[in-house]
């Protein structure tokens, strides 16, 4: 992409189309020509907290997500809805701005999130790129957390281990030179911290469980033909097999769909 703000179509297909969640406290939305969100009033605490990003991680928008949810989350409040700016290096492709979208999505969906705005560029200021994630979260004023607020003798809770974050950004950004020094074992086992951050989805389990048990018989027939090469009952049973996982994967998918939507409107309704 070239230097500048980035065109209208590229952020039509490569950003907007990614805001799929709408806050009820939001009265103004992202959108072309937008530059300005606008929320309603609400008797509650408004929580902010801003986080700048610049690597060349492949996850770098599910970081910066995190890092500002996480301080959200620290006083305790709920987090409402982000303003995401992306500047990135000279000769960037649309697939990176639209891996970050996807990345920063696919959280906001999870976590019911709304983007509410921000800004995408290309600038030669900047030779990796930069996600910037401002978060803006809601609580109610007599349940605010702040440091200052801690007392000696108070408990600190740990739900994992400290240097969590910062170990994985570190072990994705200096790879190739931390396993010149460090065992390769050590490298790639601190990558994998990052996969802590993420909430598995509920599917992944059913999915996993249920492919073993269903379609069962057809299932195995169809191993066995493949290992037999007996390939006309191969391509019978496996036809059969395809379409049965095809349906069920649909009906659960579309049962998990509809949760989710109810879940979201009746939680809705409470906040209401």
């Amino acid at each position: 992409m070239e230097i500048g703000k980035v065109p209208e179509n590229v952020l039509k297909r490569s950003v907007f189309k990614k805001l799929t969640v709408k806050r009820p406290e939001v009265l103004v939305h992202a959108g072309v020509g937008e530059d300005c969100a606008v929320l309603a009033p609400t008797e509650d605490a408004l929580v902010l907290s801003t986080d700048p990003i610049t690597a060349s991680a492949k996850e770098i928008g599910t970081i910066a997500f995190h890092i500002t949810a996480n301080d959200i989350a620290s006083s305790g409040a709920e987090l409402v809805g982000i303003l995401l700016t992306i500047i990135m290096p000279p000769n960037s492709e649309e697939d990176e701005l639209k891996q970050i979208m996807d990345d920063v999505s696919q959280l906001t969906e999870e976590y019911d999130v709304e983007i509410l705005g921000g800004h995408t560029e290309v600038s030669a200021v900047v030779n990796q790129t930069l996600v910037s994630v401002t978060g803006i979260g809601r609580i109610a004023k007599d349940k605010l957390v702040t440091t200052k607020g801690l007392k000696p003798g108070q408990d600190l809770v740990v739900t994992k281990w400290i240097g969590l974050e910062g170990t994985s950004i570190i072990a994705a950004e200096f790879e190739e030179e931390l396993k010149k020094r460090l065992p390769v074992s050590i490298v790639d086992e601190s990558k994998k911290f990052a996969s802590l951050f993420h909430k598995t989805p509920v599917t992944v389990f059913l999915v996993s469980a249920t492919i073993p048990l269903i379609p069962g018989a057809a299932l195995y027939r169809t191993m066995n033909w493949m290992l037999m090469k007996d390939w006309a009952k191969f391509q019978k049973d496996g036809i059969y097999t395809i379409l049965f996982a095809v349906s069920m994967a649909a009906g659960m998918t579309l049962t998990t769909i509809a949760f989710r939507m109810a879940w979201r409107w009746m939680y809705r309704q409470r906040r209401m």
